[in-house]
């Protein structure tokens, strides 16, 4: 088993890792751990973006890279992995919140009281929900707006040319539509690529049952609103599952990525990420100063923290592939 956390942090998940492996006291398991509070920006970035062969929007990439290097070094050759479960199953807060909007428009409130009181997400998360059910066009008009509002830190110059109409999202009016986006779209093309070519540099063959073609076509027989209950993402998945997992793990009703501690990854190598951040050639020099100036204080939230990321990920790709913005 290979596994890499951030421990002491509120997104370690070393005990649920812990749970299963005291679940099956009689196996014997080997477990390779990673710290990744211990993961260098400096040392990792130029090697993964030539895997990958494109600047990437997560630092999580690197992550996956570390468990790919831990089972190469161990002389595994194929990998398991669970690449598509939260897309086949309904897995993610968007494809959750589609589901309550479905159970809210066709009146099954008891469901969509007991799914959403269980789920304790907030009045932010009731709030989005109930604009998106009783006014979907003001809220598609909001999220589109919000997405293109998103590039506000690229130089004016750069944006002039830059067509908004190219920013298509699916509404949430068909729970089919968010589906489709997060397998087609949006999630499995990119997570199954970095995937790949991660696992290719170390001469590893991933494998992914979820997304053999059989499952694929069965779950689409299953109605949406089936994988959420009790507040509970991917019921259907936890039930046939039962018998293999720890309550613990069974009863768990927050969700949580590949989280990597980003904001502590910049600051550790404050003095190489400003020095790269600055080389920008599409970064409004306003944006740059006040990024930078959060970055020395310590006053970085994970918004800026992932724009200061995204600046010096596409900057070290075009440094690699001598790349350049011509105003």
């Amino acid at each position: 088993i290979f596994t890499a956390q951030s421990p002491n942090s509120n997104y370690d998940e070393t005990r649920y890792v812990d749970a299963v492996l005291n679940k099956f006291t009689h196996n014997n398991f080997i477990v390779h751990r990673a710290n990744l509070n211990e993961l260098s920006l400096k040392e990792n970035l130029e090697k993964y973006i030539n895997i990958q062969e494109e600047p990437f929007g997560d630092p999580s990439i690197i992550a996956h890279g570390f468990l790919m290097s831990m089972a190469a070094n161990s002389g595994i050759k194929v990998i398991l992995n669970v690449q598509g479960a939260d897309e086949l199953f309904f897995g993610y807060n968007n494809m959750a919140q589609a589901i309550l909007l479905y159970q809210l428009r066709s009146m099954q409130l008891s469901k969509f009281s007991r799914n959403l009181n269980a789920m304790k997400l907030g009045r932010d998360y009731l709030f989005r929900t109930l604009l998106k059910s009783f006014f979907p066009d003001l809220e598609f008009s909001l999220r589109t707006r919000s997405r293109i509002k998103r590039r506000d830190i690229i130089r004016p110059e750069l944006l002039n040319s830059v067509d908004n109409n190219l920013v298509t999202l699916y509404r949430y009016n068909n729970i089919y539509d968010v589906w489709r986006e997060s397998m087609y779209g949006m999630h499995i093309p990119h997570l199954v690529h970095y995937d790949d070519r991660n696992a290719m540099a170390y001469s590893i063959e991933g494998r992914m049952p979820f997304l053999d073609h059989r499952i694929a076509e069965f779950v689409s027989t299953i109605r949406p609103d089936d994988f959420l209950k009790n507040g509970m993402r991917k019921y259907i998945l936890r039930e046939s599952c039962k018998q293999y997992i720890p309550d613990v793990v069974y009863n768990r009703k927050d969700k949580i990525g590949f989280y990597t501690p980003l904001i502590n990854m910049l600051s550790k190598d404050t003095e190489w990420v400003a020095s790269l951040f600055k080389q920008n050639g599409m970064i409004a020099s306003k944006q740059i100063n006040e990024l930078l100036s959060k970055l020395s204080t310590n006053t970085l939230n994970v918004n800026d923290a992932l724009q200061i990321w995204r600046g010096i990920s596409v900057n070290m790709w075009m440094k690699e592939y001598n790349i350049h913005v011509d105003l």
